[in-house]
């Protein structure tokens, strides 16, 4: 079983068979390769031509395919690589390296997105997807959502003094109309009360600002 959460590999070349070429190769590493011409959002990476890159903008993570036997990109590639392609591979190369190297693009995305999901500061560990708080390890209960999306607006600029109105805009955002600034100092004084009291300092007539040191 694949460990990839998106293990399916588009390919976009003229070769056809190309994408059969290097299927067994992938079926190892737990990916599977369609050919593709179109609907490239669906795939977690597409390998595209580079011939072929200036008939598409890849809105998906892609890797440039050299047509040439060699592991030498040309200038195109290069500019591609240093934009927003992953990397490159020629049409030469052993099935099991391109393989083993679209995995790696995979696994290096998959643990870049889980690690955007969690926020830190100091000792405070914060999972925006499970809605987890964990303080040197020991889980925190919050037990209301409003108070959990404060803590994640502060802890997104820890170290700022941020205003109880940049507060209130980052946490409710356009239903705020009908919502005091007062809601904002019942939500700091709720964490403090869960964490710690000094994790949050007040800075009077100003706002708050979450700090790393009393974390």
């Amino acid at each position: 079983m694949s460990l990839i959460e998106n293990p399916n590999v588009g390919v976009l070349h003229e070769d056809i068979g190309f994408a059969q070429r290097i299927g067994q190769s992938f079926d190892m590493k737990g990916l599977t390769v369609h050919r593709v011409e179109s609907d490239l959002p669906r795939y977690g990476v597409v390998l595209i031509q580079e011939s072929l890159l200036y008939r598409v903008t890849p809105q998906v993570p892609y890797i440039v395919v050299g047509l040439e036997d060699t592991d030498r990109p040309s200038e195109k590639a290069i500019a591609l690589i240093d934009r927003d392609a992953l990397g490159y591979v020629s049409i030469g190369e052993r099935p099991q390296y391109i393989a083993a190297f679209t995995r790696n693009v995979l696994v290096r995305l998959q643990n870049k997105d889980k690690e955007e999901d969690i926020l830190r500061v100091g000792s405070l560990e914060i999972d925006q997807v499970k809605m987890e708080v964990k303080l040197k390890g020991k889980r925190v209960d919050l037990e209301r959502t409003m108070v959990f999306k404060t803590l994640c607006f502060l802890a997104k600029h820890p170290g700022t003094v941020l205003t109880r109105n940049q507060i209130l805009d980052g946490v409710y955002g356009s239903d705020n109309l009908n919502i005091g600034t007062r809601i904002v100092g019942l939500h700091v004084n709720l964490l403090r009360a869960a964490i710690c009291p000094e994790v949050i300092r007040t800075f009077r007539g100003v706002g708050y600002c979450l700090s790393a040191e009393e974390t």
